[in-house]
């Protein structure tokens, strides 16, 4: 029988649960810590999303964690992680090279395909501004689930391990070695978001702010321990 109310974590990839999974499941001890991997970039893919239909899109895959296991009502709140990928970045910023994957640098993004690169920032830098706004997403009809977005750097990658442009067979297994980093001193984590390299300073709205200035969204920062720091004690 389900008896804790259920966080769920939107996340990207199953690296992003890898890591973050065990030591969140152990500081929100008190509540049924879940995550629903996207498997893509669903604030930044511009061949089906838009600012009009993202909240349903992502109530869809809220729909789909649920399925025939769990309720609305079994949902205490929705927290959407995403990365940033350097979306705020002015075009002239982005490099157009030869060969190669993207490559994301500290200011700048080298990539043999700009225009497409321009085109998904264009998209996700207005996804993102308007899901800072959204404090809750329907999930069925009429049924509500409070919910906030949380940034992890230009990627999850940069603000663990402080490496941009992590080769994709490489991720699992440095997730895992982060996550065990912290086992049973669990709660050292909110120290990391909170430590100066990590966390950007002010309130929800101020944070979000931050990162659109500039070229801060390459930087290595974050702001998810507006969520956690009322479990630091």
């Amino acid at each position: 029988m389900q008896t804790k109310k259920i966080v769920l974590l939107i996340v990207e990839g199953p690296s992003d649960e890898s890591a973050l999974g065990p030591i969140l499941k152990k500081i929100i001890s008190n509540k049924n810590v879940r995550f629903k991997v996207t498997e893509t970039d669903i604030t930044g893919d511009y061949s089906y999303i838009t600012i009009e239909n993202i909240e349903m899109h992502l109530a869809k895959h809220v729909r789909r964690f649920l399925a025939s296991t769990f309720h609305v009502e079994d949902l205490l709140e929705i927290i959407h992680i995403v990365d940033t990928d350097g979306a705020f970045i002015d075009d002239s910023s982005i490099i157009q090279k030869s060969s190669g994957d993207i490559k994301y640098l500290e200011n700048t993004i080298e990539t043999r395909h700009k225009s497409k690169i321009e085109r998904r920032n264009q998209l996700k830098s207005e996804v993102l501004k308007h899901l800072v706004s959204v404090d809750k997403l329907e999930i069925i009809k009429d049924a509500y689930v409070p919910y906030k977005i949380f940034f992890m750097s230009c990627n999850l990658d940069h603000l663990l391990h402080d490496i941009r442009n992590l080769p994709s067979n490489k991720k699992i297994e440095k997730a895992n070695e982060f996550s065990d980093s912290f086992h049973d001193k669990e709660k050292d984590f909110i120290d990391f978001l909170l430590s100066s390299e990590i966390n950007v300073k002010g309130n929800y709205e101020h944070s979000w702010q931050v990162i659109q200035n500039k070229n801060n969204s390459l930087a290595r920062g974050s702001n998810f321990s507006l969520y956690l720091i009322k479990y630091k004690n």
